[in-house]
């Protein structure tokens, strides 16, 4: 779409964000735990590594996130110079994974510009 749009001064961003609080190694944990239940013992034994973490927690995140994250990364974006807008942001207080994924999807864009009939649309939204 940003591609579309920017011939029209449009732009378009993408906010990315990371992880917040949910119930999700909760649930991991609990229902991991009673898959484990149901394992036979063949089962457990051949994947060890595995079935031992099962149903033990972890996984989750002891950074402190704040979900209003979002909407300020948003509001702050909003409030910027049209045409100067990233095209994606990633939002979290530490860990951003996204990041180098992003950098290398931007450059494989933008070797692909040139052979496109798009290619100053799409040079135009990542420079």
């Amino acid at each position: 779409m940003a591609y579309e749009l920017v011939a029209h001064n449009i732009d378009v961003s993408i906010v990315q964000p990371g992880g917040y609080p949910t119930d999700i190694w909760e649930n991991s944990t609990a229902l991991s735990a009673k898959l484990k239940e149901r394992l036979s013992e063949d089962h457990l034994k051949a994947y060890p590594a595995m079935t031992a973490r099962m149903g033990g927690g972890g996984g989750g995140s002891n950074q402190k996130t704040d979900p209003m994250d979002i909407p300020r990364a948003t509001a702050s974006m909003i409030a910027m110079e049209a045409g100067s807008r990233p095209l994606r942001k990633a939002v979290h207080p530490v860990l951003r994974p996204q990041e180098p994924i992003n950098d290398i999807s931007a450059q494989q864009q933008r070797a692909l510009a040139a052979m496109s009939p798009m290619g100053d649309a799409i040079k135009a939204v990542l420079d």
